[in-house]
């Protein structure tokens, strides 16, 4: 059961020093009730308090990190679930898909065109985050080629489009210490779940609506924790 901003209230130091960023702590467990804070915003929550209050004041969204380097980029962590409600700390990844059985020179033509493709839009810079790289011949070989092609042409965080789990473990060692992403596609998710975690790699589990994705096997949830890894 969620914990209300009264049972939160009585586990904060009651201090109302205001460091938190509210007036009182009573608002400031107002506030975590309602996931629009994180406990480590109290510089004198107790021991006790950060082992009751520590799950229950992680945002809804876990924080996801896809890549390595300065090119690296972050999803989730969220505390709202709509934009418009609060603008996200941590927006939309951009990437673009490539297709594994395309000729050398036009793949390789591909990513530098992209990898330094900006867009200004309303003060923003928009610029890729991402490669897919797709299995579409279904050759391993083939794939790893494109793969060290994309690799070596580009720092971009990279996606595996691959339901092939011998083509993905392969891939993962030459992508050592790059925090690759994982999108096996149709193919059972479970069967990946290992080379995810050995490899420090993120792993997408889909379905075709919420209710099918909350039938998914329990094996995908983090031990101890109801969100999705």
């Amino acid at each position: 059961m969620a914990l209300t901003g009264l049972n939160i209230f009585k586990l904060l130091p009651k201090t109302n020093c205001g460091e938190c960023g509210v007036p009182t702590c009573l608002a400031f467990a107002m506030k975590l009730a309602q996931k629009k804070a994180k406990l480590s915003e109290c510089p004198y929550a107790s021991e006790e308090a950060k082992q009751v209050l520590g799950a229950a004041s992680e945002p809804p969204m876990r924080l996801v990190k896809i890549g390595a380097g300065a090119d690296a980029f972050e999803v989730g962590g969220e505390t709202e679930l709509y934009r418009h409600d609060k603008t996200f700390y941590h927006q939309t990844a951009i990437a673009i898909r490539l297709d594994d059985r395309d000729e050398p020179e036009r793949l390789a033509a591909q990513v530098a065109e992209a990898d330094s493709y900006v867009i200004e839009r309303v003060g923003e810079r928009l610029h890729l985050d991402a490669f897919c790289l797709a299995n579409e011949s279904r050759n391993r070989e083939q794939f790893l080629a494109a793969l060290k092609l994309l690799a070596a042409n580009s720092s971009k965080a990279i996606i595996l489009e691959c339901a092939d789990k011998e083509t993905v473990q392969a891939s993962l060692a030459l992508l050592e210490g790059k925090r690759p992403l994982l999108h096996p596609g149709d193919a059972d998710a479970g069967a990946f779940l290992n080379l995810a975690r050995e490899a420090g790699a993120s792993l997408i589990v889909s379905a075709d609506s919420p209710e099918n994705l909350a039938r998914k096997p329990r094996r995908y949830l983090r031990p101890g924790s109801k969100t999705w890894s």
